[in-house]
């Protein structure tokens, strides 16, 4: 029984400097890997009329008023747009027709400038001065307006639309890079309406419907 006990008391000796070896690891010895973290954003775009000075606020009237001879009557609306595209938008508009009074179809302004005292009627674009994205970072590109309308009166198109009006080549953001619900009026496109009359205009309440289209850039 004595000798049986010997020989356990020897093989646990022999257990424990075995373990004992196996223990220590060296500094240089390890294990690695990785896991990738991803996430998907899809191309955006908010568009609203607005009004000119209070970008918050909806407006989806533009009223001329009373035209009267010696006068050219304006009003105004400003094109909200944000969209995270890195292309950027362009924005195109159409009419449900000719400004009429339903007998008589107002003549279209054909010099560029709307003149008192000559019937015509046509709109004039005013870029923004901020809200494009430049290389910065910064929100402050102008948003472009097409050449034909850049600084002129320019007749309303009718039926068709006219392509590209207003563009952007990269991102464009109407809070000028905040990213919130605070707008910024400089962020804004201004578009303009105006109308004067002649003493042969014919009476009558004249009227058409401008829609206006944005579409992010592919």
């Amino acid at each position: 029984m004595k000798r049986y006990l010997a020989k356990l008391t020897s093989v646990a000796a022999t257990v424990s400097i075995v373990a004992s070896m196996a223990l220590p690891v060296s500094a240089s010895t390890y294990m690695a890997d990785y896991v990738d973290v991803t996430a998907q954003v899809n191309q955006q775009l908010a568009f609203a009329i607005v009004s000119s000075t209070a970008p918050g606020t909806d407006k989806n009237d533009c009223a001329l008023g009373l035209l009267t001879v010696g006068a050219v009557n304006t009003c105004t609306y400003g094109l909200r747009i944000s969209t995270n595209g890195t292309t950027g938008f362009h924005a195109e508009f159409a009419t449900t027709g000719t400004f009429s009074n339903g007998t008589h179809n107002f003549t279209a302004v054909s010099d560029n400038v709307v003149t008192a005292g000559v019937e015509e009627y046509g709109l004039a674009i005013a870029s923004s001065t901020s809200g494009g994205w430049v290389a910065g970072p910064a929100w402050t590109g102008d948003s472009i307006v097409l050449a034909a309308f850049n600084g002129k009166d320019r007749p309303v198109a009718t039926a068709t639309s006219t392509p590209s009006t207003v563009s952007y080549g990269a991102a464009f953001d109407a809070t000028s890079g905040a990213g919130g619900t605070t707008y910024d009026v400089n962020a804004l496109t201004v578009v303009t309406h105006k109308a004067s009359i002649s003493l042969a205009t014919p009476q009558g309440n004249y009227h058409h419907r401008v829609w206006w289209q944005v579409t992010a850039t592919p």
